[in-house]
Order: structure tokens, then C-alpha cells, then sequence
């Protein structure tokens, strides 16, 4: 079996333990990525056969069918019985090579739909490469049902081709990490002082990519409100700052000077800062099934957000969060002012998005049900 992603931190965050299931299982792993210290890692970990191959995220052509050709021959080299693919780059490249290969069993994994938020002529290109992929896969496996219900909407695939499990597949990196952590309150207490947040102080929370798309530029402004009407209001921002779909220019500067932000950078273990944060905030434009917030309702900490692709899946509205229309900033800080200002709704939504993850998204069922999905497309080989 080969796996295929873009970068190696989706693998080491999100699939070491689905390669555990599967090797636990009999299943021989190889995985195909950009190299980096990760790749490395799970080679090192896992005792798996990694392939370095420089995939760039962005169009790149000459660079594109050179990793397009290196995929192809390990596929010839490799005959595997079954090839994962997921990220838009790899999982176009993955698909052409393993079609061309003649892999029997060929699954596009779908994370996203990047197109969702692109006009013109890369909405165009986009989308002839999500049915070049497609076309090319055995079976679409989206990641959440409204993804699913996007992707059939907008005719990217056969709809027979199109499947997901459950409410969606959902990969927390630290799931027990975070649930140990909420019943230690010496953890919040601990973070709190180093990063200088007053005693009483609201804190806002966003754990993410730090693009346009997830919403930065908005939550700014969000927050700018927010504080003007509860003056003792932090905005806790964790995550790195991307290149692709960079936000305006000067935002980042902004954001950071503001003296109640505390930008933190990418970390390695995000579970201690959902202990400090009392809401949510994902203004995302389109996700696949986000786990931020997911993350964060194990932490009994409550989402405000846009009612976007995926996150629709991640927060039920009115009873584990609240969802707003994409774009509206006055009606998301409206929504964030509700939360802080009213003590018991913050914890009944809190408590009932714990719930609902852990009923629902269990990161363990998940890697059950790809084991149960790649033993019957198994089975129905010649």
C-alpha cells in the first residue's frame, strides 16, 4: 500500500497512527512526499519505506511533470495493490501515475476543496484537475458529508464514486493530550502567565493556518470589535504563516503589534493552549473537516465561526457553537460577544461539543473504518 501526500507533516500529524492499524493488520506502508525532518521521522518511527520527491504545492509545470514521472516509476517499481492519495498536488499527480500504472485500487482521499474560494481562470484550472483526479481514482473518500454533498453538487465525479464514513473522518493529533490536559488546571494557569494574560481576562482562540482563506483578515477585524466592547479581551492566534494565498500586505505587522494579541508561531503540541481559551474563533472560507475546532471542543471550549464547507460538520449550531453566515464580521462578533458575556451558555455549549466529538469523531473509528473500507475494495479484486 502507498500513501501520497504533498508535505510529510500531514502524514506525521494525522497518519502515523492510521499506519500503525494497517501494518498492525498486515499491511506493508509506503509513503510518497516532499522531503523534510518528518519524512525522516516516520521512517525512523514507523519502520516505513519513505520516497522523497519534491512535490510543490503551487502550479509549477516542468517541476510538476518531473515529480509526476518519479511517482510513476515507483508505482511500476512497487505494483502496489492500493495507493492513497490525498492535497490537491499530490493527490492529481498520485492519481495520473497510479491510473497509469494500472494500480488496482486507487483512492483519492478529498481533504478540501480549494476552488471553493478561487474565480476566474484558476477556478477553471482547479476544478479540470479535480476530474482529472477523480476520473482517475477508484473511489472518492471525502473527509466530512458536506464536502461530499459540494463535490456531487458541483459535478466533479461520478457520483457512484463518491463516498464518505459516518459523519466524517476526523484525525486529531493529540486527542488524549488534550483531554488529560483539561483536567489539569495547573496547565492553563502555567500558559497563562507566561504568555501575560491577566486573571479575568477573556481569551479568543485560534489554532490554524495563518491565509486568507482560514479568515485571519476577518477574525482581525473581529477581534478589533470585540475588545472595544470587552476591554479585558485577548486574541490568541497559534499557527505559521503561509506563503501561498498570503493575507494583505501589512496584516501580519498589525496583528502583531496589537498589545491584547499574543501570536504564538506554529508548535509542536497545541493542546495546552485550548485550556486557556474560553471561545473559539474559525472565520474560515472552506474547509475539508477542520480539526481545530474539533480539538478545541475536547477542550470544552465552544466555536464561533462561518457556517462553511466542513465546519458545518465540526460545530452544530445553536447547541455546540455558533455558526454564521461566510463574510458577516458584525454577526461573528456578535456571536463571540454572546459566549463571553454569558457564562452558563459558554458551558453548556462547551460540554455539549465535548460530546459530541467523542460520540461522533472518534479518531479511532475513523482508522477502523478505512481498515474496514480497504478490506472489502480487497475483496472484490479478482
Amino acid at each position: 500500500m502507498v500513501y501520497i501526500v504533498t508535505v510529510p507533516e500531514t502524514a506525521y500529524l494525522f497518519l502515523r497512527g492510521q499506519f500503525r492499524v494497517l501494518q498492525t493488520n498486515g499491511y506493508e506502508i509506503c509513503l510518497i512526499s516532499s522531503p523534510g525532518p518528518k519524512l525522516d521521522a516516520i521512517e525512523r518511527e514507523l519502520a516505513i519505506k519513505t520516497y522523497p520527491i519534491e512535490i510543490k504545492r503551487e502550479i509549477s509545470l516542468v517541476s510538476d511533470l518531473i515529480s509526476l514521472l518519479r511517482i510513476f516509476i515507483i508505482m511500476r517499481e512497487l505494483k502496489p495493490t492500493v495507493v492513497n492519495y490525498s492535497t490537491p498536488k499530490a493527490g492529481l499527480l498520485g492519481a495520473i501515475a497510479a491510473w497509469l500504472a494500472h494500480i488496482p485500487i486507487r483512492i483519492y482521499e478529498l481533504r478540501g476543496l480549494r476552488l471553493e474560494t478561487v474565480v476566474g481562470l484558476r477556478r477553471f484550472i482547479l476544478a479540470s484537475s479535480e476530474r482529472i483526479t477523480s476520473y482517475c481514482s477508484t473511489y472518492v473518500v471525502c473527509v466530512s458529508k458536506s464536502l461530499l454533498s459540494i463535490y456531487k453538487t458541483m459535478k466533479l465525479a461520478r457520483p457512484d464514486k463518491v463516498i464518505v464514513f459516518r459523519k466524517g473522518t476526523h484525525y486529531s493529533a493529540s486527542p488524549s493530550a488534550i483531554l488529560n490536559q483539561h483536567a489539569n488546571p495547573a496547565v492553563a494557569e502555567t500558559l497563562s502567565r507566561n504568555l501575560n494574560i491577566a486573571e479575568g481576562a477573556k481569551v479568543i482562540g485560534y489554532v490554524g493556518r495563518l491565509t486568507r482563506d482560514k479568515g485571519i483578515e476577518d477574525l482581525f477585524k473581529c477581534f478589533l470589535d470585540v475588545v472595544s466592547h470587552e476591554p479585558k479581551s485577548i486574541l490568541l492566534i497559534v499557527g505559521k504563516i503561509e506563503r501561498g494565498d498570503p493575507l494583505p500586505t501589512g496584516m501580519i505587522e498589525r496583528i502583531r503589534d496589537h498589545p491584547d494579541v499574543r501570536l504564538i508561531g506554529e508548535v509542536e503540541d497545541v493542546a495546552p493552549y485550548y485550556q486557556i481559551m474560553d471561545v473559539f474563533a474559525f472565520p474560515s472560507y472552506r474547509e475539508g473537516l477542520p480539526n481545530a475546532p474539533l480539538e478545541a471542543a475536547l477542550a470544552g471550549v465552544p466555536t464561533v465561526g462561518y457556517g462553511a464547507t466542513g465546519v458545518v460538520d465540526a460545530v452544530v449550531d445553536g447547541e455546540t457553537g455558533i455558526l454564521i453566515q461566510i463574510g458577516c464580521v458584525n454577526k461573528l462578533t456578535e456571536g463571540i460577544l454572546r459566549l463571553l458575556k454569558d457564562d452558563n451558555l459558554r458551558r453548556s455549549f462547551g460540554k455539549n461539543a465535548r460530546e459530541y466529538v467523542l460520540s461522533e469523531f472518534s479518531t479511532e473509528s475513523a482508522r477502523l473504518a478505512w481498515l474496514q473500507f480497504y478490506e472489502q475494495c480487497l475483496s472484490r479484486l479478482p
